[in-house]
């Protein structure tokens, strides 16, 4: 007890405006109401108001009110005997409203409580306190509620009623929370018919928080709540200011409304209405003003007795009352005795209010009030009960298990006033039988019996009752309210304008239902203007009965399990950008949904999302809901992005990818022989586009020729355009690949150019819709199209059609929409009448309407979507949520278990049991193939022909085509000579057939002649043969050193920019030269004991991005990738396609299109990699180096830090060598920060700034006068003022610093000259000043004779841009461009060296700078010593230092000389001729062996590099271990330890080439990933051989003595008569050996392996995936070591710093990379450690050829 209350009190100071001594805690000296008694509780109560000074004024009336009905109610209690062993009295406390003196109250109140080092206000005497009765104020209230977090103390309050104070553990109330009133109020304003209402209150959290919840329920209810003002809770309106802007905005909202009739809702305290109405008075401009207010003034008749004819009428709120005849009498006696001599405090009190008259008495104070004294005095007697059993005295330690259990006994306070005698008080209590009970949170539950609040009106001088809210419903007398009926708004009202209101759609669950299923569909069209807003209802699509589908089966299977599943449904009117709105705003608590209950629902019970319809917006979505740790299934998703369950492992979907139904459609045109298609006309969306690249490919593939590829642009209707392009194809058979909606608008424009019937060949999403065989059948007769396969597990759903009707559907604008359009009739109860007729009684779904409708795929795979997760639901109930609600938290911690769980359901419907997915997560159906084809003369039908399943196509009869007239016939779509000229196929034309040359008489006949040129040749290939030989052993030679010595490329392809290092030029250059899967692998001779990978790669890609064929890249920039498992390159026709990576327009920074720039980092304590789930969270980094060295972070399990303890690490600016400080190369985002904290370390540093140039003058002066007073609507400013100058601005409540700012506060001249040379505001502002320039041109050429900013910029941004591009600014006397041609800026770099400005201070020199690829120095860089005496850095290579590096200039080859004669002449003869000739002959003939030889040896070599990798490094945590080649085999041991060794054996057999893999970390993680990976790489490629792959896996913590941690191989290649270390890898680590740097022993042996001994063939690379800050070291140490380095972007931490580092580095690019560390490591760090990380990325930098990002 005393350690928490200890923990609360020094939590103290860090929440109270000022702090609070002892001493002022005794100041608050408490009022005491019998003094004997020993058992009390303290009330915190506003006695006093306050002024506007926040100082304590007169009495308050009605406050002393509520004093006297506690002292009643305690009165009654004791003369009851109701404690039986002790007397009850109680402290008073005045806060006067404000949050000082309530804490200071409260602080004394308890301070019986705390230990004597708190507080020493208190005499020893034994007082059983019982907590705080209060406080009066719901602002106060959270105050004191703040202040017990971590005590036993209750406090329970009569009149808080702020809802979030639920939130505290300690609190509970008597009066109903504040979401019940403004239920109340809203149904209210509806039975006045007030639809516009203006809206005052208290800037508190009562009057803030009220009127908002008003507000958005008031809107749900096509309401317009207009906030007018928000005033202090202080506020007297004396000052003429604050009145006359006021009355303005009143006025306006007057002008506004009907008649000047307008509503106005308050919510605050009582003395500023009383204050307003009696300023208002004065003025005679509000007499149609009606006011409402709510329960804090409730019932008080002070506040309207002298305004009553000020305004139309006075509505209020108030708890509901109870007139206490006992409690009332009393307050009367103490009234008539007040004197300020009285014993009696609270008479003493009233003595202060003087001769004024007595006020109204509040009978709604008292029932609150009361209620609170009995549930204080019950808990009491439950715990003494509980304790001391007896009733005659108090026991033992009863003090102790007092403040151990009261509060818990207060929660479960179950008292009816129904036990007390009839007799006595409170009498009209007992005659009601009123209860007292709250719930969990602390909230009063009141009976359905039981009112909770009165409406009342104040007419001729007094309150009149009209109605009471009871049971959650507003009863009223209609008559009574008549007079204040009406405010509405006259014309237009612009404040009540906002975004359009999301539409939803929810389904209560029950009242045990908590999850929540929600669903996204579209059901309007996409808004070719508006990209967050709907185009029309889609009726066509049935959308709106999917949706009726996805209640009904959250309906059915809530009955089924019993789960209660609640729905919503949102609309994403298919669009990406819409549905990411609505699920952000959603999901972050902005967006607030009601359930039936009144209370919002709460985005955390979303347990599975449905949707969505279109990949495009799935993919994003997705990507979203990942982040959120929530799985999706989609019911019509099949772009063959979601694939990829790297970026999506969430995902599953109940219909199969895009990629079999591209198959299935090439299937269909070859077995239709079909040869040439006009195009594949695709929507420009991610389901288009990637079904277009798929057509592309599996059509090359099997030699037919596509046309062209037509794009239907997503957000504007291009059909003419389209038309054009297909009428150029000259064909009559194209493939569509896209929406159905697209093709309705293109059918439309087909139909109006006149254009022929054609046959498409359509995917899916065409289906078997009928409206489009109703309106355009004749001009797609023909056509085939298909539909996923449909086998439902739901039954019933043709029952509810049947029944459903619009007119019990009220709350269902969609289906009263689409039922409109179905039926072309008005439904009844409307009054929006948009058809001609009414509907009659009859209407309803046809038996025939329904048959097709539960068949319809959309419907189907809704429903079984939701049964696959209703029923997963109930094991994932029982196995993560045992014994507590669900949904559990444990869900969101395992969602791979949740998704496998949903994968591994199956379903039973028409008599059979089925899986709803394959074990790739798409749905495990097929596709039916369906043909359009004349039912009669004028209809049309989808016939089914066949279906496609499995790979196979099967067709069950024939396809039907037509011509114009309607007859059959048949479509041969064959190549010509024009048509497919354009195509090159795979195999080419048979050539003639060549007839063989014979002799004329049919012998072959020899002559000399023959016999002589036949020995020539024989002598020549002899000759070439020995040349050959030579050469060969040659280049085998060279090819030997290649493997030995020179680490190569391995190629480890995780996401789709894969990257291949070839030794090439001046370094090495990273390319991908001839994969077609982008992977990485490298070739190896086969010499015998040499160990490489074989022929293949065995990490598998994430996704397949296809080209569209063309052999140069789009205009779109699209990525080009292909699948691992194709054995052969990508050729279109013959030709390998050209890479992305050769392209001009190639940008290795940009992630895949349609895909998320990278994945999200996983929780280390909930990985993959540990066996368990993989719950995406924020990325967090591990123990960092500043943070061990800071001694922030103790130590774990003994492991030492990766860096070492802080004492034993140097400075990152100290060379290791000389001591002497080291000048790092700085980029220009160093160049802003001080150089004053740390210049000794970085003295003699070189860094950056971007050249700035201005054209903005006037800068300074806006900052000279810049004030936070004149800047209230900027919340930014003002805090960053508050920050800057360390003091409160003036005119604001939350004051969060110790001082306020004296008027004179402001930039100085310096700040300013410093300011306006800031590199950030100078491009700033060149950046406004050249898109203001820009427009100027913009609005004379786009937007001619219209206002700007007009559609034409929208439609021509590329000209926009170009504009922009053009500027031109003046500033300081010159004119420049603000971008260069590449869109960059247009300026240079300063180059500054940080120098001595004195003994102690340093400053940032400028030496230079570097513009447009030309360095200027203006003067000397300035470098020093360890003593800070000027020095000179020679920078030199040398042996040691140099050796790994290779340079692109050679060393010179000595000088040649000449050979002459022996006179010095050169002699030539005859014969010397003839044998220079033959020598030349001879040579030329061996040049020409040598090329033929050597370009064959080149491809040779080129294999080796591409498909042989070596060895592969795969770096997670760090692990402490030193292993070192020695022997025959490897054997690692960790010097310095003689007992911690780690070995492996390996059979070594001559001729076997071995691969080693190395891993480090736990067994359970990522090496055993990497086991799984080779094992299923050993068992598919290499069956029934001896594994060509080794294990070893260093393990990164302590190991036990004589444990053994060891890898098998797969079974099929143990062999138990063999050494049992064969085929396995064994280490043993003994403990201690944990006790070295991992990295120091991990580079030295890297660098081991990287420089072989005799008879040692290594490739080493460096392969990093993820990793924490200490890999960037590690990469770093292995770079400067020359060993190649491989980083795998996209798997978050280190990998991704590094490789947006060097992508930047290789693009000349400066990337600022201090804005990654909160992302990627969830950490900001010291200065020391940004410097140490900035020599690392620096370095890694220099040596950027030898790193590749893939």
């Amino acid at each position: 007890m005393s350690l928490s209350l200890t923990f609360t009190f020094a939590l103290l100071t860090s929440v109270l405006i000022d702090p609070v001594s002892g001493n002022q805690q005794c100041q608050a000296s408490p009022l005491l109401i019998n003094p004997t008694a020993q058992v009390r509780f303290s009330v915190v109560s506003s006695i006093r108001q306050s002024t506007r000074t926040e100082e304590c004024y007169r009495v308050s009336q009605n406050a002393v009110q509520y004093l006297a009905a506690i002292q009643w109610a305690v009165d009654v209690i004791n003369s009851l005997e109701f404690l039986k062993v002790m007397s009850l009295g109680f402290d008073i406390y005045d806060d006067c409203g404000l949050d000082r003196l309530s804490t200071y109250g409260a602080m004394n109140a308890v301070s019986t409580s705390f230990p004597a080092k708190v507080t020493n206000c208190t005499e020893n005497k034994t007082i059983y306190n019982l907590g705080i009765l209060g406080t009066s104020r719901s602002q106060t209230a959270k105050n004191v509620a703040s202040l017990l977090i971590g005590t036993n103390i209750p406090m329970l309050s009569p009149f808080a009623s702020l809802p979030e104070l639920r939130n505290y553990d300690n609190f509970l109330r008597t009066t109903p929370d504040d979401t019940q009133q403004v239920k109340a109020i809203v149904q209210l304003l509806l039975e006045l018919d007030w639809t516009y209402v203006a809206a005052i209150h208290t800037d508190d959290n009562y009057g803030y928080n009220g009127i908002k919840e008003i507000q958005v329920l008031a809107k749900i209810h096509n309401i317009c709540v207009d906030v007018v003002e928000s005033f202090s809770s202080t506020e007297d309106f004396s000052s003429d200011t604050t009145r006359h802007n006021l009355y303005g905005k009143l006025e306006k909202q007057q002008e506004r409304s009907e008649g000047r009739r307008l509503g106005v809702i308050y919510f605050g305290n009582k003395n500023v209405i009383k204050s307003l109405l009696s300023r208002i008075r004065l003025d005679n401009k509000f007499k149609e003003l009606i006011w409402l207010m709510t329960d804090f003034v409730g019932r008080s008749e002070d506040v309207f007795s002298t305004v009553e004819n000020v305004s139309s009428g006075y509505i209020t709120v108030s708890s509901a009352s109870v007139l206490i005849e006992g409690a009332r009498n009393h307050f009367n006696d103490t009234w008539n005795n007040r004197t300020s001599g009285s014993e009696d405090p609270i008479e003493r009190l009233l003595s202060e209010v003087g001769n004024e008259a007595q006020e109204s008495y509040r009978s709604d104070y008292v029932r609150p009030v009361v209620d609170a004294v009995f549930a204080m005095a019950t808990a009491f007697n439950d715990v003494f009960k509980d304790k001391c059993q007896s009733y005659t005295s108090v026991c033992d330690g009863f003090w102790e298990y007092l403040q151990q259990n009261y509060l818990r006994r207060l929660k479960l306070v179950d008292f009816s006033y129904s036990s007390l005698n009839s007799t006595l008080e409170p009498k009209e209590l007992i005659e009601m039988g009123r209860r007292i009970r709250f719930s969990g949170l602390g909230d009063y539950l009141a009976t359905d019996t039981t009112p909770l609040y009165d409406i009342n009106v104040f007419r001729n001088g007094k309150f009149e009752k009209v109605g009471e809210y009871l049971n959650r419903t507003l009863q009223v007398n209609t008559s009574s309210l008549q007079s204040y009926k009406s405010s509405v708004c006259a014309r237009v009202c612009e404040n009540c304008r906002s975004k359009p209101e999301i539409p939803y759609r929810y389904q209560y669950g029950g009242d045990q239902s908590q999850a929540i299923i929600l669903g996204i569909f579209p059901l309007h069209t996409i808004n070719e203007t508006d990209k967050y807003g709907c185009g029309d209802l889609d009726t066509g699509s049935y959308f709106v009965l999917v949706v009726e589908a996805f209640f009904f089966a959250v309906k059915e299977i809530s009955q089924k399990t019993n789960m209660n599943f609640s729905a919503l449904a949102f609309d994403d009117c298919y669009s990406k950008n819409r549905i990411s709105l609505i699920l952000s705003e959603f999901f972050s608590g902005k967006l607030k949904i009601p359930d039936e209950q009144g209370n919002f629902l709460d985005p955390n019970n979303v347990v599975t999302v449905i949707g969505a319809a279109a990949s495009g917006v799935t993919v994003p979505m997705t990507f979203q809901f990942t982040a959120l740790g929530i799985p999706v299934i989609s019911y019509a998703s099949s772009s063959p992005d979601l694939d990829d369950r790297i970026n999506y492992p969430y995902f599953l979907r109940t219909v199969p990818s895009d990629v079999d139904q591209a198959r299935a459609m090439i299937e269909i045109v070859k077995h239709l022989k079909w040869k040439y298609i006009g195009g594949i006309l695709y929507v420009n969306n991610n389901y288009g586009s990637k079904g277009k690249e798929l057509l592309m490919r599996y059509a090359n593939e099997s030699d037919i020729c596509i046309g062209k590829a037509i794009e239907l642009q997503e957000a504007e209707d291009n059909s003419y355009d389209v038309i054009d392009e297909m009428k150029r194809t000259n064909s009559d058979v194209f493939l569509y690949f896209g929406t159905d909606v697209r093709l309705k608008s293109l059918l439309v424009k087909m139909k109006t150019d006149r254009y022929k019937s054609v046959v498409f060949l359509a995917s899916e999403d065409w289906g078997e819709r009928q409206d489009i065989l109703d309106e355009h059948g004749d001009a797609v007769i023909g056509s085939i199209t298909s539909k996923f396969e449909t086998r439902s597990a739901v039954t019933g759903f043709d029952s509810y059609l049947q029944d459903l009707k619009p007119d019990v559907q009220n709350s269902n604008d969609w289906f009263r929409k689409f039922w409109t359009n179905f039926f072309n009739c008005n439904p009844p109860g409307r009054f929006d009448k948009t058809k001609t007729n009414d509907c009659p009684p009859s209407t309803g779904f046809t038996r025939s309407n329904i048959e097709q409708l539960v068949k319809n795929q959309r419907i189907v795979h809704v429903m079984n979507a939701v049964f696959a997760v209703g029923t997963a639901m109930v094991r994932v109930k029982e196995k993560l949520c045992q014994g507590v609600s669900y949904p559990c938290e444990n869900i969101k911690s395992h969602v791979d278990d949740v998704v496998k769980e949903i994968q591994a359901v199956e379903l039973s419907g028409g008599g059979l049991t089925y899986s709803v997915f394959n074990a790739n997560r798409n749905g495990n159906v097929g596709f039916q193939i369906l043909n359009i084809q004349k039912r009669d003369v004028t209809s049309y039908q989808y016939k089914q022909v066949g279906e496609y399943k499995n790979g196979q196509l099967t067709l069950s009869s024939n396809f039907r085509f037509y011509n114009a007239s309607g007859n059959p016939r048949e479509i041969k779509a064959l190549c010509t000579k024009e048509t497919c000229s354009h195509c090159i196929f795979s195999k080419p034309a048979e050539s003639a057939p060549s007839r063989p040359a014979v002799i004329p008489n049919g012998t072959e006949e020899f002559r000399i002649a023959e016999i002589i040129l036949i020995a020539l040749l024989g002598f020549f290939l002899v000759f070439f043969i020995f040349s050959i030989v030579i050469i060969t052993r040659y280049f085998k030679s060279k090819i030997k050193g290649i493997i030995e010595n020179k680490p190569k490329v391995m190629y480890v392809n995780e996401t789709p920019a894969a990257s291949n290092p070839l030794l090439s030029g001046k370094g090495i250059h990273f390319q991908n030269p001839g994969h077609s899967n982008g992977s990485m692998s490298v070739r190896n001779d086969g010499s015998s004991g040499q160990r490489g990978f074989d022929n293949q790669a065995f990490v598998r890609e994430s996704y397949n991005h296809l080209n569209d064929g063309s052999e140069t890249s789009s205009s779109r920039g699209q990525r080009l990738d292909y699948s691992p498992l194709s054995p052969d390159p990508p050729v279109v026709g013959g030709k390998r396609i050209k890479r992305t990576s050769e392209s001009q327009e190639f940008r290795p920074d940009l992630p895949p299109r349609d895909h998320p720039p990278s994945r999200i980092k996983y929780n280390s304590n909930s990985s993959l990699d540990s066996g368990g789930t993989t719950t995406p969270t924020v990325p967090k980094m591990g123990i960092t180096r500043s943070m061990q060295a800071n001694g922030q972070v103790p130590g774990d399990s003994g492991t030492p830090s990766p860096t070492g303890p802080k004492s034993a690490r140097l400075l990152p600016t100290i060379d290791p060598i000389t001591h002497t400080p080291v000048s790092p190369l700085a980029s220009p985002t160093h160049s802003s920060s001080s150089s004053n904290e740390h210049g000794d370390a970085v003295i003699g540093s070189i860094t950056s700034k971007f050249e700035t140039r201005s054209a903005v003058t006037g800068f300074d002066s806006y900052l000279q006068d810049l004030k936070p007073d004149v800047q209230n609507s900027n919340d930014w400013f003002r805090k960053f003022w508050t920050n800057f100058f360390n003091c409160n601005p003036p005119g604001r409540f939350d004051k969060t610093k110790t001082n306020d700012c004296p008027p004179s506060t402001g930039f100085t001249r310096s700040n300013i000259e410093q300011l306006v040379k800031n590199q950030r505001i100078v491009h700033v502002m060149n950046a406004v000043f050249a898109v203001g320039t820009a427009m100027v041109r913009v609005k004379e050429k786009l937007c001619q004779g219209v206002s700007y900013p007009c559609e034409n910029i929208k439609s021509h941004v590329d000209d926009v841009v170009k504009e922009i591009q053009a500027v031109e600014l003046s500033g300081g006397g010159l004119t420049y461009s603000v971008f260069n041609a590449n869109r960059n800026g247009n300026v240079g770099f300063q180059i500054l060296n940080i120098q001595k400005r004195d003994v102690t201070s340093y400053q940032y020199k400028q030496v230079g700078e570097y513009k447009n690829g030309q360095l200027t120095l203006s003067s000397n860089f300035r470098f020093y010593n360890a003593s800070g005496n000027p020095r000179e850095i020679e920078a030199l290579c040398t042996k040691e230092t140099c050796s790994h590096c290779l340079f692109s200039k050679p060393a010179e080859s000595a000088s040649s000389t000449s050979i002459v004669g022996p006179n010095g002449t050169e002699e030539f003869r005859i014969a010397e001729i003839i044998l220079i000739a033959l020598l030349g002959f001879f040579l030329v003939f061996f040049i020409l062996s040598i090329v033929i030889i050597t370009r064959y040896f080149k491809s040779k070599i080129k294999g080796i590099i591409e498909n042989k990798p070596k060895v592969m490094y795969v770096n997670e945590t760090p692990a402490a271990s030193n292993p070192l080649l020695l022997g025959n085999g490897i054997h690692f041991q960790n010097p310095g330890h003689s007992n911690g060794t780690m070995s492996v054996r390996n059979d070594g057999s001559s001729g076997q080439r071995v691969s080693w893999i190395l891993s480090q970390g736990e067994p359970l993680k990522i090496s055993k990933i990497i086991r799984e990976m080779v094992e299923e790489y050993v068992y598919l490629e290499k069956p029934n051989q001896a594994s060509p792959i080794r294990l070893v896996s260093i393990p990164s913590k302590e190991v036990v003595d004589n444990e053994t941690l060891y890898f098998d191989l797969p079974e099929v290649y143990e062999n138990e008569t063999k050494d049992e270390y064969s085929n396995s890898v064994y280490m043993s680590l003994r403990a201690h050996a944990c006790s070295t740097d991992y990295i120091d022993f991990r580079l030295t042996f890297e660098s081991r392996l990287h420089r072989p001994q005799a008879n040692e063939r290594n490739a080493v690379l460096l392969v990093l995936v993820e990793g924490d800050l200490s890999a960037v070291d590690h990469v770093r140490r292995a770079t400067e070591s020359g060993i190649p380095v491989v980083v795998v972007q996209g798997t978050g931490g280190a990998a991704d710093l590094l490789a947006q580092h060097i992508n930047a580095v290789k693009n000349g690019q400066k990337l600022d990379w201090r804005i990654f560390l909160p992302t990627l490591f969830g950490i900001q760090l010291e200065e020391v450690g940004v410097n140490e990380l900035e020599r690392d990325l620096e370095t890694i930098g220099d040596k950027a050829f030898l790193v590749g990002a893939i």
